[in-house]
């Protein structure tokens, strides 16, 4: 009787041991939040300043446009983007983004803006914040204050928000953002 029980009690001690949640097929080790932020941290791409340059496309249903970029980044302060002409090299766009200001000029319609992130947002329909941006440029996860982690099939999916609404998200936060993090990099995918 006393094996019986010594066994049942190892049992239960040895199944509290294992992680708190069900892993979904495929997907990668579990890791507990503080374990894996000290991994992203520690993957993090640092730099002063950071220059990217190539060709783009954007294509829609009616339209296909070729172009130039240059983009430039302080870090953690400023990103300037230039646009040209793929072909002559004429410049057809430039922009700042700052922590708290966008500002760009479009010299093919004269277009200019100079404001908050949310009120260009509103008017082109892209959320041009410089938090959700420059991680985005710079090939680094972003910075959230209090994420949820997840475990999902290949790769590790971090969000701001709690997904099952039993937390309310911050009456300050603008956007709500996934972003799934490699196992093998601790980048984002």
């Amino acid at each position: 009787m006393k094996t019986i029980v010594r066994t049942v009690c190892l049992l239960l001690v040895v199944s509290a041991c294992g992680p708190k949640e069900n892993l979904p097929e495929g997907a990668p080790s579990y890791l507990e939040k503080a374990e894996f932020l000290e991994k992203v941290n520690q993957a993090r791409f640092n730099f002063k300043r950071l220059r990217l340059s190539g060709k783009g496309v954007f294509e829609s249903e009616s339209d296909r446009q070729s172009f130039r970029f240059d983009i430039r980044m302080l870090n953690d302060s400023l990103i300037w983007v230039s646009i040209s002409d793929p072909l002559l090299g004429i410049g057809i766009a430039r922009g700042l983004v700052t922590p708290s200001e966008v500002s760009y000029y479009n010299t093919l319609d004269k277009g200019y803006y100079q404001g908050s992130p949310q009120g260009l947002q509103k008017s082109l329909g892209f959320n041009f914040a410089f938090q959700n941006l420059f991680p985005l440029l710079s090939a680094n996860a972003p910075k959230f204050e209090d994420l949820t982690l997840r475990h999902v099939p290949g790769a590790y999916l971090i969000m701001n928000f709690d997904p099952s609404g039993q937390k309310p998200p911050s009456p300050t936060q603008e956007a709500f953002s996934e972003v799934y993090i490699s196992p093998d990099s601790f980048r984002p995918t």
